[in-house]
């Protein structure tokens, strides 16, 4: 399965890369792929539960970059 979610207030190259990086090692992901220009991260995962996915990578994101907001793409 493939979700996007909108990574709002991500401005930072180096923050976009540690959160893909970060992402990508999550338990149920097997890739992750942020663009910086569309501030939107694709998650190819088998994870059933998209709202805990996207729990998890808002604190990934918080953590590289505090003002980042993540929500549904």
């Amino acid at each position: 399965m493939r979700t996007y979610f909108r990574l709002e207030g991500l401005c930072c190259a180096n923050c976009a890369a540690n959160i893909e990086k970060a992402v990508g090692k999550l338990p149920n992901v097997r890739s992750a792929s942020v663009n910086l220009m569309t501030t939107r991260i694709s998650i190819e995962h088998n994870e059933p539960d998209p709202g805990r996915l996207m729990e998890e990578v808002g604190a990934i994101a918080r953590a590289a970059e505090p003002d980042v907001v993540v929500k549904k793409a």
